[in-house]
This record gives C-alpha cells, sequence and structure tokens, in this order.
C-alpha cells in the first residue's frame, strides 16, 4: 500500500520497487512529497525492503525536503527500507517492530563481464548505503561495513540503544509485513512465510486491492 494524505503522512506499507511494478517507487513519493508541499511529513513504513536503487532516491528526496521529516518505523523496515528510515530527523520506533540492515544483493545473469559490471555496482551500493548508516547514526565505517555484512536484526529495544532509532510510539500494534523465507538469512521467525523469494507478499497486494477498492468506493459517494 502506497498512500499519503494532506497533513503530510506518506505510508510506505508495501516492496520498494521500480516503477509499474506495483511496489512503491522513488517517483511515487517525490510526487506525494511535491503535492504535500513545504510542510512537515511523517513517514511510517512497514516494508520488506526491495529495489537498493529506488530506495535511494526515496532517502534522497526525504532529505532534500525543505520541512522535517518524521519517519516511523510501524513494524518493520528491512533492508532498503532501513535506508529510507534513517531519513529522518526524529525517528520513531513502534515496541513491536523491527529493523534490519545487509549488503546490497542481487541475482544477476549473463557473462562474466556483466557479473563483475554488477559486482562492481553492488560495491557502490554498499558504500552509499554505509555513508548513509554512518551519516545518522553513532556507528563508525567498520562497525556498519560488519553488521551490514553479518545481515543484522534490531528489534525495538535494540533500534534505540543503537541510536537507529531516536524515539518511541505509543500506536496501536501493526502486523509486521510478512517476509519469504528464502528471501533473507536470518528473519525472525514471527516474520517468516513460506513465500517465493521476491514475490510481493499476500499481506501487502491485499492491503494494496483493499485501499484501491476503498478509494473506488469514497470516489462514487462524493
Amino acid at each position: 500500500m502506497f498512500d499519503y494524505n494532506r497533513d503530510g503522512t506518506i505510508y510506505l506499507y508495501d516492496e520498494i520497487t521500480a516503477p509499474g511494478v506495483g511496489g512503491i517507487s522513488s517517483g511515487d513519493v517525490v510526487n506525494a512529497l511535491d503535492n504535500i508541499g513545504d510542510t512537515p511529513v511523517n513517514v511510517r513504513i512497514n516494508s520488506p525492503g526491495g529495489d537498493v536503487f529506488q530506495g535511494i532516491g526515496i532517502y534522497e528526496a526525504l532529505k532534500n525536503h525543505p520541512a522535517k521529516v518524521t519517519t516511523t518505523n510501524d513494524a518493520l523496515a528491512a533492508s532498503i527500507s532501513s535506508v529510507i528510515y534513517m531519513a529522518g530527523e526524529e525517528r520513531l520506533s513502534a515496541p513491536n517492530s523491527f529493523l534490519m540492515i545487509h549488503d546490497p544483493w542481487s541475482g544477476a545473469m549473463g557473462t562474466s563481464d556483466d557479473l563483475r559490471k554488477q559486482a562492481d555496482l553492488l560495491d557502490m551500493a554498499a558504500e552509499t548505503l554505509t555513508n548513509i548508516y554512518v551519516e545518522n547514526t553513532k556507528y563508525d565505517v567498520k562497525s556498519v561495513r560488519r553488521l551490514m555484512q553479518e545481515e543484522t536484526w534490531f528489534n525495538f529495544d535494540e533500534q534505540i540503544e543503537n541510536s537507529l532509532a531516536n524515539g518511541t510510539t505509543r500506536q496501536m500494534q501493526v502486523e509486521a509485513a510478512p517476509v519469504a523465507k528464502t528471501r533473507f538469512k536470518k528473519t525472525p521467525a514471527a516474520l517468516v512465510q513460506d513465500l517465493k523469494a521476491g514475490s510481493r507478499t499476500k499481506h501487502l497486494t491485499i492491503l494494496s486491492v483493499l485501499e484501491n477498492r476503498l478509494k473506488m468506493l469514497k470516489s462514487k459517494n462524493r
């Protein structure tokens, strides 16, 4: 589900994907920010991540927003979604939430030259992500690289203790987006579902369908 409203709340409750795939792209967020205008925004996140470059684009768009940006980890900020989370001047975390950082990866195919180019691109992406975490937390480069290489998951308390979050929410508990069991190496058992790696989760696609139906009903009743 991607949605926003005029009070400045943006919902990133889906995969981060390239345009036209069905998830949330950097263009979606840029358009939302343009429509919201120069007012503070709160970006609420419940996402297993996705396209690293689209996510970096979202991070940069939020960092360049002229007003205060608050990011809220409603339940799950994993992979590139944790980078988007770092864009908040204020970063709030729900008591039941998880956050995960890891090295970018790719299911690349092609010749040996193609794979070398892809490896170089992944190294560049890893360096960019490392710098983002270092810039927005108390970690140094060496610590971040170790945490990323190990695929590190943080519960609520650990997010606060490790300066990833700097505050908490008192909201109703939100069900975390489920994660395909083969998607990551160390996913907490409570999040794992038997889904094909790389697929959008049923949880999120159902939310998207319901959201679209609700919008249609609202438009018909106007």
